[in-house]
């Protein structure tokens, strides 16, 4: 009601322990503060998880960077005269000679820690990288490096090689390497593969497929000569 002609001013101030919907009150929690409306239920608030699951993504809570933003993906591809046993023979003899056959694998990195029928557990390197690796060829027409350890490579590093026999005799050998770097050098290292870097694979891996072609024709001309 007017008084004396103004406003009171008293019915103008907000008075919430006198209002007849308590429910219409400011409520604050421990972290947000949020009005409840009657009829509809107050959210509470979000909570962390215990433990972050995201796998290689981004987490709502914790905001990890995804490690495929570091991971470099090369597919390389070549035809040859190879059948896959010749070429999976070369890419799984660990003796003397092999980096005159695959540039990447020195002689000084190698170390072969066990071998068996279709597994072998080594480390090879060149030019101060080295890493660990488990070699897998039970599949005859698929070999699965998988990196175990190393001083730059981490994650998901690895190659895949598979081989395709085509209908002339000849064989597609597809490659797939994954280069997750573990650290600055790494990272720098997949970078550098993924762009400008990736002819220099390419190259080793023709070499490689030369070398392997070269030495099974010296074998078959050997042969025939035994004749």
């Amino acid at each position: 009601m007017p008084v004396n002609g103004r406003p009171d001013p008293a019915r103008n101030v907000l008075r919430p322990a006198l209002d007849p919907e308590p429910s219409r009150i400011w409520k604050y929690s421990s972290r947000f503060p949020r009005l409840s409306l009657p009829g509809l239920t107050p959210m509470s608030p979000k909570t962390p998880p215990a433990q972050c699951s995201c796998p290689q993504g981004t987490c709502s809570f914790c905001r990890k960077p995804s490690n495929r933003e570091a991971m470099t993906t090369i597919h390389l591809h070549r035809r040859t005269i190879s059948t896959p046993e010749q070429y999976i023979a070369a890419l799984t003899d660990f003796g003397p000679g092999r980096s005159q056959v695959f540039s990447n694998s020195a002689d000084d990195y190698l170390k072969v820690h066990h071998k068996s029928a279709s597994h072998a557990d080594v480390t090879e390197g060149s030019g101060g990288v080295w890493e660990r690796l488990h070699y897998d060829w039970s599949d005859p027409h698929r070999v699965v490096l998988t990196t175990t350890g190393s001083n730059v490579w981490g994650g998901a590093s690895g190659h895949t090689y598979t081989f395709t026999p085509r209908p002339d005799g000849t064989t597609d050998i597809d490659v797939i390497v994954v280069r997750d770097g573990k650290n600055l050098r790494g990272r720098v290292l997949g970078f550098i593969l993924g762009s400008i870097g990736r002819g220099v694979l390419a190259r080793a891996f023709e070499r490689s497929v030369d070398a392997v072609e070269l030495r099974n024709s010296a074998l078959d001309l050997h042969g025939l000569a035994a004749i």
